[in-house]
């Protein structure tokens, strides 16, 4: 099968979803880490105080807010301080969370250069007011031995739906764990991959620099976003593909329309490959998921699922979600 140039078309929309952060772990020299018994609300009073040397302009009820969250979930913890966006990149300041301070950018992309250029004016900038916890040996201290050294982790978020597909997860991470200096997750439970969305980040941080640190996160993302990128390409090629693809969608909906519970990782799968299989164009415009009455199972789910809402929204902001699902449910 030959790509006409609308699916072509189609093929340069529905590039790889990816979204990208830098974040920096700090803590302050002289008040006891927020992992010690001794910290107290007086110590968390303290780190705040030091830090209002920096920041006095904090921006607070930004609406959405919740986007920058989402995003961030599970990396950055603790009470936002400061927070701002320019030119399409978030970034701020949480206190009091796994260490003192936490100093994230996070945008769109897989290119994670300049948030580590924009992560390292913030923390240029509060290292010359405050002092931070530091050995001429080990670098920065962190609450974690795996934040110590530069205490920077670098973060990729990437939707690979063609290569599960194709491969199979546990292909995938096999592949990926091929390189002990990264660790690979995903948005379910206990890492579970939900929706084909795999997290790469660093494994540690001493004994590499920052840049070293971005640029083998980076560089792994690059590699398997373009690897998507291909096997995207050749799927449109391949008729025993698409019709494998049209068979898991029938059979998937079977399974979930026979457990009224499985509102987990089926779904999310689900979900994930109805959107890639739009924005590829092998499910025609207007075809959307009304046509199998999955409408009332999506509806019961996003109603029911107030625990796992973050991971919904999770997949807005990687823009991994079907373009008619709102409107048909």
């Amino acid at each position: 099968m030959r790509c006409s140039l609308l699916q072509e078309m189609r093929v340069k929309k529905g590039l790889p979803a990816s979204r990208g952060a830098v974040v920096v772990h700090r803590n302050l020299h002289g008040v006891p880490f927020p992992s010690s018994r001794f910290f107290a609300p007086i110590w968390q009073r303290e780190v705040k105080e030091q830090l209002e040397k920096v920041c006095r302009e904090r921006k607070r009820g930004i609406h959405d807010l919740s986007s920058l969250l989402v995003a961030l979930t599970g990396i950055v913890q603790g009470e936002i301080f400061f927070l701002k966006k320019t030119q399409k990149v978030w970034q701020g300041i949480t206190v009091n969370g796994c260490d003192h301070l936490q100093i994230f950018a996070e945008r769109r992309g897989e290119i994670l250069e300049s948030l580590l250029r924009v992560v390292d004016f913030w923390d240029n900038r509060v290292e010359e007011k405050v002092t931070y916890a530091y050995h001429p040996r080990w670098g920065y201290l962190a609450s974690s031995f795996t934040r110590v050294g530069t205490g920077c982790n670098a973060y990729l978020w990437v939707h690979l739906p063609a290569l599960s597909f194709l491969y199979g997860e546990k292909r995938l991470l096999q592949w990926f764990q091929e390189n002990g200096t990264i660790v690979v997750r995903g948005w379910g439970d206990k890492g579970e991959i939900w929706a084909h969305l795999f997290e790469i980040t660093n494994r540690f941080t001493l004994g590499l620099s920052e840049r070293d640190i971005v640029s083998t996160v980076e560089g792994i993302g690059g590699k398997v976003l373009h690897w998507e990128e291909e096997v995207r390409r050749d799927f449109l090629r391949s008729p025993a593909r698409l019709r494998a693809f049209w068979e898991y969608l029938e059979q998937g909906y079977k399974e979930m329309a026979r457990k009224d519970d499985n509102m987990g990782k089926a779904l999310f799968d689900f979900v994930s490959l109805w959107w890639f299989g739009e924005e590829m164009g092998i499910i025609p415009d207007g075809k959307g998921l009304e046509c199998i009455g999955i409408n009332h199972c999506i509806g019961e789910w996003l109603a029911d699922i107030r625990v796992r809402q973050w991971r919904v929204e999770a997949l807005r902001v990687l823009g991994v979600w079907p373009r008619r699902i709102l409107s048909n449910v």
